[in-house]
């Protein structure tokens, strides 16, 4: 802001762009819309696979499934977690873990009653055709 109001005081800039919201100062804002406060994402370490462990092997499937539950579980909306608890964490087509990566439709949550339905979903990954 300071390039583009090269005349303009400091003062004068920080009235213009920055506001302040609840408890956090110099929020910048153009009036109608915030920037996104970085510091609300959350730190997610990496966590390293162990050795020599494979996605291929069929030997580490089950390592892999812990490994996903343990990543992507806390991560999933509050619908995710009710289907995944309801279907005991397995698909409604294949009936494989939902977490599994041999799963051919890992990640989508379907619902029978069409696109909006939540009443009774599913946990499907792919599309809801067998």
């Amino acid at each position: 802001a300071k390039r583009r109001h090269r005349a303009k005081s400091a003062h004068w800039v920080k009235a213009k762009y920055f506001t302040q919201r609840d408890q956090r100062r110099w929020v910048f804002t153009d009036g109608r819309q915030d920037l996104f406060p970085m510091a609300a994402v959350p730190i997610i370490r990496h966590v390293k696979v162990q050795g020599r462990r494979s996605p291929h092997r069929a030997a580490d499937v089950a390592y892999f499934v812990r490994r996903r539950q343990q990543l992507l579980a806390p991560r999933w909306t509050g619908l995710q977690q009710r289907v995944a608890a309801k279907t005991d964490g397995r698909c409604a087509l294949c009936s494989r873990c939902i977490l599994s990566i041999r799963n051919p439709h890992f990640g989508q949550i379907n619902s029978p009653g069409g696109v909006g339905n939540f009443a009774s979903p599913q946990g499907v990954s792919g599309s809801a055709e067998p």
